[in-house]
């Protein structure tokens, strides 16, 4: 006997991207998984993630953006539990280990 199909419930993304890159954006719209709700820029991240609870937070890196390697340590500042995902445009081992330093998974 076959169990009937569920709809399983769809994946909740903040998205702190400061680059203003139309790729970061489309990727995650193609996605049918997620959810992805950008950050607004006036706002403080704490506020953000207090309002609506995320599965995820992708920061997406550029590399004229320094403060993004401070935005992992803001969110472990009071959610030790969520998963950050530091996606960058280049590869720079030394900015990746300071992302991981910084509390990026």
């Amino acid at each position: 006997m076959r169990l009937p199909e569920r709809e399983l419930p769809m994946i909740r993304v903040l998205l702190v991207d400061r680059s203003c890159n139309p790729e970061v954006s489309r990727w995650c719209e193609a996605n049918e998984e997620l959810t992805v709700s950008m950050m607004p820029e006036k706002t403080e991240l704490r506020d953000v993630l207090t309002r609506q609870r995320y599965d995820t937070v992708i920061v997406h890196d550029s590399p004229d953006d320094s403060p993004a390697l401070s935005i992992p340590r803001q969110i472990r500042t009071f959610s030790t539990v969520i998963p950050v995902i530091f996606l960058a445009d280049i590869f720079d081992a030394d900015r990746a280990a300071k992302a991981l330093s910084t509390g990026a998974d």
